[in-house]
């Protein structure tokens, strides 16, 4: 990771004491997560979108459709910030302003690029199914059987595009007590 290439208004999280600084942990949100929200930068405005995810390597892999606006915004920006949280939580209070939200949340800045090489398109495939396969046993969500084969068919890796971030950065936050 390289912070010093990060952008300029980039300042120190506030509320320090809520900051997770141990990547062990960070990496353990990033896991845990259903869902990875990316967002582009299209000339004066955000996109955001939720997808669906893998983890390879300390590198995040992401697989989408062959053409639309996140290829056309990658296109012109590889860019991107990408935000994930888990254990979101509303814990009413008694009174209008005690109202709080519990959660773990990591925000990464990083460089989006689509994966040409084969090898590395089915490695970044297999890595979103054991992603959710993974969350599928955690959770016990899982409807179907999820200990069953996991291979995905060459020719499924040659045909779909995969994208993977660099990250440059990830931060860490959480809101866990009530000592809010």
């Amino acid at each position: 990771m390289n912070p010093s290439v990060l952008p300029s208004w980039l300042r120190p999280m506030r509320r320090q004491d809520h900051e997770i600084v141990d990547s062990e942990r960070i990496w353990e949100i990033i896991r845990r997560a259903e869902v990875c929200h990316v967002a582009f930068c299209g000339g004066d405005w955000p996109y955001i979108v939720p997808m669906s995810f893998g983890i390879f390597d300390e590198t995040l892999y992401f697989h989408c459709a062959s053409d639309g606006i996140k290829l056309d915004l990658l296109k012109a920006n590889h860019n991107v910030c990408f935000e994930v949280e888990t254990g979101v939580r509303i814990v009413p209070g008694d009174q209008a302003c005690d109202w709080s939200v519990r959660y773990q949340s990591v925000i990464g800045f990083g460089r989006l690029s689509l994966v040409e090489d084969l090898d590395e398109k089915h490695a970044g495939l297999e890595a979103l199914l054991a992603q959710y396969k993974a969350l599928a046993q955690y959770r016990v969500l899982a409807r179907h059987k999820t200990d069953g084969e996991t291979e995905i068919p060459q020719h499924i890796s040659s045909d779909t595009t995969v994208l993977r971030v660099d990250i440059i950065s990830l931060t860490g936050k959480e809101s866990t007590n009530h000592s809010d």
